[in-house]
């Protein structure tokens, strides 16, 4: 390590004095890089990530700085550098000889003393290293230094290359630059650094490995306290504030974390599409902002519901043991999954067990008794296998806002929930699984699942243009659909298996009547269901199979509710995007154009009207009715302006509900990665809709409803009877139907219906068809 000093100190003093280093420096004066690019000196700075309220949510980056102008570095900061590294940096032009020559005698009194080497580099000299040389210990590199390191000081001012060193310098964990170290070591701003922090920022440049303050306290708090002792030397703090720094330990922050980077579903959707969009060198360290729709309480309004949800129906399987087993709680204090939990979520540790089962907190140390709930719970394990909850065993809870804790466990069921304002498509919330910390794998966006029933309002909306009224007669029985050559006869059934005779229309969606919905794709023609699917963005490429009816289709929750986002503005295209703009780091807009911005928008065109106003209408208030009567009854006790739409695909291997307001669109999905039943008797509005309600209910508290579903010229509004659409007064058993010009009750009762299968009601029409 000397001989290396030595190296260097030498070479300085002959390429100060030696006459003969001109000629030497001669033949390398053509081949030296143009120090003047540093004029044009772009820093990497982190891109940084927004939320709707212009607040930094995550940061793009390879390198973490935060660029500071020279004037806004305090002055303690400045001079602890400068005492650290280049007390002469004012006076020297480039070079030092003279602390070359200080250098070289400190040392070579220093030999086998133990004490520290001390290098003879200006600043100056390691700013052109640092931008325009590689760190090669030759002769070579140094005399190009050397003269670079002149003609930058004829060039540059000495603020501003003290500017650029202070803001380049790599200063360990992660942090170039002093504002970037400053947050990370101290989580302070420049500005708020005492004179001990100062210090130990400046000891890191030469070698910030060997003065790690966790790893390496004591080399570390040796380090700073020489760098002091350089500042009181030169001048630059008095003796009391000396002693004072010197007495302090390192105050370094126990964690030292950078900013997050895209580490939650929605900003790591919004990094994949700006990587689409501007490549990755093109978006990383370019100081970009990116101000998105991301609404931080609606977030955490959906993470906390789809995660209830999950646990909720988790419990149907069985208890399926404890997290892990320590012999004493001290050792069980680190315990952690690396599972993004809510705040009232934590780790226990059981201390009694038996009858009378009681837990602590492992964070907090706050206890936590079981109650009848969790002992049915416990009473009900997933196999034989599992044992009985004993001392020492670490489990999951919550807590809820009375303070009563419940025994909880990871589900291996996932799920994704998307809220969206359904009037300009901006996505305020996106979760795309129980933890990201788990599987980055984002179900909202990249998860292709059969939506079942959630896309009869499309098929309804198509029938309503297509010659159909809210009460018109569908027969709910039989049917036999010959699906083509070598493919057989399909005969879909309802999900009760009962048929239920001619039903008016507005029935057979409030209650998700399969029968009925595949009769109307027939009657409309299966090839204008598909397309008007494609249109809304649900699916590329559909089989003309009428079990596309039914939903056997492969969607996305993401595109599920953009689609309904443009059923709710009654036909009227909505782009769903992350992103509202992007803007360079000087603010100069790069891109806010919606469609450039959609999400998974398979080139479509927004903004238009794709859909006939008037029974895009009728349909959004026949799901009024889904809400109100039907299969999404559970959404009805908000008491709010919903329409909805369950969804139970085939097997009940996906579980849908999607919700709308005037103002927003909610969907949430659940189901295994794998697809597998979720379970013979879950369905959509069983599992998936309290999810939803659950949002809406944190979306429109008191005094803040939505307004109803207002409809456009062109529709009038008559008292009609439910179950057969004749014309009633106000009262039970009665509503308000929405109906087109020529369009009214009905004028005579249809047969009734008893639940068991209509005589004549196996009609056979031809096509393609089966849930595949």
């Amino acid at each position: 390590m000397f001989l290396g000093f030595v190296f260097d100190l030498v070479v300085g003093v002959v390429i100060a004095g030696a006459l003969g280093a001109a000629v030497i420096l001669g033949q390398y004066v053509g081949e030296l890089p143009d120090h003047r690019q540093l004029e044009q000196y772009r820093p990497k700075i982190p891109t940084e990530i927004l939320d709707s309220n212009s607040q930094v949510i995550a940061s793009l980056y390879t390198e973490y700085r935060e660029f500071t102008p020279i004037e806004d570095i305090p002055s303690l900061v400045q001079d602890a550098f400068l005492s650290a590294e280049d007390k002469n940096f004012y006076t020297h032009t480039g070079l030092d000889p003279a602390g070359i020559l200080r250098a070289l005698i400190h040392n070579i009194r220093a030999m086998g003393t133990g004490e520290r080497m001390q290098g003879a580099s200006t600043i100056t000299q390691q700013v052109i290293k640092n931008f325009l040389l590689d760190s090669d210990r030759t002769i070579e590199r140094k005399l190009k230094e050397a003269v670079l390191a002149m003609r930058f000081e004829e060039q540059f001012t000495k603020d501003q290359i003290l500017e650029l060193y202070l803001n380049q310098i790599y200063l360990g964990a992660g942090s170039y630059g002093v504002a970037a170290a400053a947050k990370v070591y101290f989580k302070k701003d420049l500005d708020q650094l005492e004179v001990h922090e100062a210090a130990y920022l400046a000891a890191m440049p030469k070698a910030p490995n060997d003065y790690h303050p966790h790893r390496q306290t004591k080399r570390a708090l040796a380090r700073r306290n020489w760098v002091l002792a350089q500042m009181l030397d030169n001048g630059r703090i008095a003796r009391p504030a000396y002693e004072v720094a010197l007495r302090k330990d390192l105050g370094v922050a126990d964690s030292l974390d950078r900013p997050p980077q895209a580490r939650i579903y929605y900003t790591e959707e919004v990094r994949r599409q700006l990587v689409e969009l501007f490549g990755f060198d093109g978006i990383y360290d370019q100081g970009f902002q990116v101000k998105t729709h991301f609404d931080p309480r609606i977030q955490q309004v959906t993470e906390r519901a789809l995660l209830n949800g999950l646990f909720r129906f988790d419990k149907v399987g069985g208890w399926k043991g404890a997290l892990a087993h320590f012999e004493d709680i001290e050792k069980a204090k680190d315990f952690d999954l690396g599972i993004d939990l809510p705040e009232n979520f934590g780790y226990f540790f059981v201390t009694k067990s038996g009858k009378n089962i009681a837990a602590l907190n492992l964070k907090d140390g706050s206890e936590a008794k079981f109650g009848k709930r969790d002992f049915e719970f416990l009473a009900n394990p997933k196999d034989e296998n599992v044992p009985e909850l004993k001392t020492g065993d670490v489990v999951l809870m919550s807590r809820d806002e009375k303070g009563k804790h419940s025994l909880r466990q990871i589900p291996n069921l996932q799920g994704a929930v998307v809220v969206m304002d359904s009037n300009t498509g901006a996505v305020q919330a996106l979760q795309g699984g129980f933890s990201f910390a788990t599987s980055e794998f984002n179900r909202a966006v990249q998860a292709l699942r059969q939506p079942g029933s959630s896309v009869k309002p499309f098929v309804y909306e198509a029938a309503l243009a297509n010659g159909f009224s809210p009460v018109s007669i569908v027969v709910d029985g039989p049917i036999v659909v010959d699906q083509g050559p070598d493919l057989g006869f399909w005969s879909p059934t309802n999900y009760s298996n009962k048929f239920y005779g001619p039903t008016p229309l507005r029935r057979g969606l409030e209650l998700s009547r399969n029968l009925m919905t595949v009769r109307l794709a027939q009657a409309v023609g299966i090839s204008k269901v598909t397309t008007l699917y494609e249109d809304l963005g649900l699916a590329k490429d559909i089989p003309f199979y009428y079990s596309a009816a039914l939903g056997s289709i492969e969607t996305t929750p993401l595109r599920l509710a953009s689609a309904f986002a443009t059923l709710s503005q009654y036909g009227r295209t909505v782009t769903p995007r992350t992103i509202e703009m992007v803007a360079e780091r000087d603010g100069k807009v790069l891109v806010n154009n919606p469609d450039i911005l959609c999400i998974d928008c398979m080139g479509r065109t927004f903004g238009v009207q794709l859909l006939d106003p008037l029974p895009a209408f009728q349909t959004v208030w026949i799901m009024r009715g889904v809400v109100q009567r039907g299969t999404g009854a559970k959404l009805a006790a908000l008491g709010l302006p919903i329409a909805g739409k369950t969804g139970t695909s085939n097997e009940a291997k996906d579980l849908w509900f999607t919700g709308m307001t005037t103002k927003h669109v909610v969907t949430a999905y659940v189901g295994y990665d794998v697809p597998a039943q979720v379970s013979s008797r879950a369905t959509g509005g069983g599992v998936a809709a309290p999810i939803v309600q659950e949002i809406f209910a944190s979306l429109y508290p008191e005094g803040q409803e939505p307004e109803e579903f207002k409809a456009p010229e062109g529709i009038r509004f008559e008292q009609i009877t439910s179950t057969d659409g004749l014309a009633a007064k106000s009262g039970r058993g009665s509503l308000s139907e929405a109906f087109k010009e020529g369009e009214g009750p009905n004028t005579s009762v249809a047969p009734t219906a008893t639940g068991e299968q209509v005589e004549d009601g196996a009609n056979r029409f031809s096509g393609t068809g089966g849930l595949y």
